[in-house]
């Protein structure tokens, strides 16, 4: 098992160091001025020094979140490119900032204050756009108690407004989204998702006359939840080739590298993802004492916090430690089954999961680049996972367009981790849309002098 899953990060890729900086780092300079007083009163002066230090940085309560990044990745990235460790000082929270501690060498701690303050300056202008929905799928988008637009609202980061009416006003509405160009491109792929697929079921069902239909449904808590559960009513997502189109649109949540990565696909389930997290998060924070679990079984499913966001979600135990000194001490991988990472968990942040959180398929899906393989090697260089992490957009939840080449089962390939041999690889072309000019992106690695096409090869 890797670590270089983490790799998966949301802050651009052409973020490496202050010399690359440009126009952001002159905004950059002006924030941290503004704050030097502020650090001054709380840290004194400041020295150089080989030893490590803590850095208060603070932000405007509103930036948190693109800080933080989905899932934890922006600030993760940060960490991982000036080699320190941050997390929030919650204590010192205000109304209007929040506060986060940096630690480590001087050098390291400025250049993620600057990376910290680039991310936020170098955010897209907001723009306004107008959708116009028929009425009949405003209950859908809205759903219960204003959860799933709640919900789409938090996944693309765009603003959701809907036109109030009277309820026998049957006329379209007006959907008002505002955000930067691509949450409204996200936000508007989700309601057209919606209104696409309440469509189809209710042509299914032969009646236009149904009752208000949501893309999540209330659920009691109830059942016994004393044990793990090693086996579950979830399956897996897959890819599936049909026969009148073998194009998907996923994300790439996270990657080890090109030949192996996690792909989510873009729709419906991506909504219903995000609803399940807070779900999770809003059960486990009120029951966690209650659910804690005994003995922890490899294979077993569970609920565990992501370290850097908080968060609840799903995840298969892939290994279980115990301390050759402390049998008290146990330690615990995890692997997330919706996003493709793991993590290292004490054996108290494992909790028992409910079967009401397992409804949804797991959807995490293993992919690797077809018809390529790394130039005179059997690995992919460091430069070359750098630049496919940033030709895929991974973990910035950008859609790319995929081409499914094959679905194969790697039940004996050895470099396949133990938990992933049971379900089909999905063997990907992989074109990024985003731009005026279409890429593709095992095409460009080529370029690039990363790969080579293995299409020709005996």
């Amino acid at each position: 098992m890797s670590n270089n899953k983490w790799a998966a990060v949301g802050v651009a890729a052409s973020v490496v160091g202050v010399a690359a900086l440009g126009g952001a780092a002159a905004m950059a300079y002006f924030m941290l001025k503004e704050d030097e007083d502020f650090r001054s009163r709380t840290m004194g002066q400041q020295h150089v020094s080989s030893r490590p230090i803590t850095l208060e940085v603070r932000i405007p309560q509103d930036q948190a979140g693109i800080v933080i990044g989905r899932g934890g990745q922006t600030i993760k990235e940060i960490q991982s490119r000036s080699n320190t460790r941050i997390h929030f000082k919650d204590e010192l929270a205000t109304n209007d900032y929040r506060f986060i501690a940096v630690i480590g060498l001087p050098d390291d701690v400025k250049l993620a204050e600057i990376l910290i303050h680039q991310i936020i300056t170098n955010q897209p202008s907001t723009e306004n756009f107008v959708m116009h929905i028929p009425s009949t799928f405003i209950g859908p988008i809205i759903g219960r108690n204003g959860e799933s637009i709640r919900s789409l609202q938090d996944r693309s980061g765009c603003h959701i407004d809907i036109e109030r009416r009277p309820l026998n006003d049957l006329n379209d509405r007006k959907v008002a989204l505002r955000g930067n160009p691509d949450q409204i491109r996200m936000a508007k792929t989700f309601i057209e998702d919606i209104v696409r697929n309440i469509s189809n079921e209710r042509l299914l069902l032969g009646t236009h006359k149904q009752q208000p239909l949501f893309l999540t449904s209330d659920s009691t808590l109830n059942g016994d939840n004393n044990h793990q559960i090693t086996k579950t009513t979830s399956e897996y997502e897959e890819l599936t080739v049909t026969d009148t189109d073998d194009i998907v649109e996923i994300f790439v949540c996270s990657l080890s590298d090109p030949s192996c990565f996690y792909v989510q696909k873009v729709g419906p389930s991506s909504v219903a993802l995000d609803k399940l997290g807070q779900d999770m998060s809003a059960f486990y924070e009120q029951n966690r004492q209650s659910m804690k679990l005994g003995k922890i079984e490899k294979g077993s499913i569970v609920a565990t916090k992501n370290s850097l966001d908080g968060s609840w979600y799903r995840a298969r135990v892939a290994n279980v430690t115990s301390d050759d000194y402390d049998d008290s001490v146990v330690d615990v991988e995890v692997d997330f089954v919706d996003y493709g990472d793991f993590e290292k968990k004490s054996s108290e942040d494992v909790c028992q999961i409910r079967s009401e959180f397992l409804e949804l398929k797991f959807q995490a899906i293993p992919a690797c680049m077809a018809d390529i393989k790394p130039v005179k090697s059997s690995k992919w260089s460091s430069e070359a996972i750098d630049d496919f992490e940033s030709l895929t957009h991974a973990a910035q939840w950008k859609p790319l367009l995929a081409r499914i080449v094959n679905l194969v089962h790697d039940d004996k390939d050895v470099n396949v981790d133990e938990k992933d041999r049971s379900k089909p690889r999905a063997y990907l072309k992989l074109i990024d849309a985003n731009s005026e000019e279409d890429i593709d992106i095992g095409e460009e690695l080529i370029k690039r002098g990363y790969a080579v096409n293995t299409i020709n090869e005996n």
